[in-house]
């Protein structure tokens, strides 16, 4: 479950539309969202660059759950191998944005 909203499955494995966007970025876009809004406010410059690692990270745990959830649909797991690179980023992209809010 990669929600940014609440625990749940993409549309495209629960069938039907839940009503609310998600688009399954793992709060990244929200973390994003407040440091860009506080950060003149309450921290750095440093906050504003971070903000965009979490929203490029974010943008790769989406890519991740539609390629799971694609894969699952169609019974063809062959894509998988995709997602352990972007999962590699994610790692690498976080640390930097966490190393700037430290």
């Amino acid at each position: 479950f990669t929600a940014s909203i609440i625990p749940e499955l993409p549309d495209a494995l629960r069938g039907y539309p839940s009503g609310v966007v998600n688009p399954h970025r793992a709060c990244r876009d929200t973390f994003a969202a407040a440091l860009k809004e506080h950060a003149d406010a309450y921290g750095t410059s440093r906050w504003l660059a971070a903000a965009d690692c979490f929203e490029q990270s974010g943008e790769h745990l989406q890519q991740v759950t539609d390629i799971v959830a694609g894969a699952v649909c169609v019974g063809d797991y062959s894509r998988l191998s995709t997602c352990a690179p972007l999962i590699a980023a994610v790692r690498e992209i976080e640390l930097e944005a966490f190393t700037l809010l430290l």
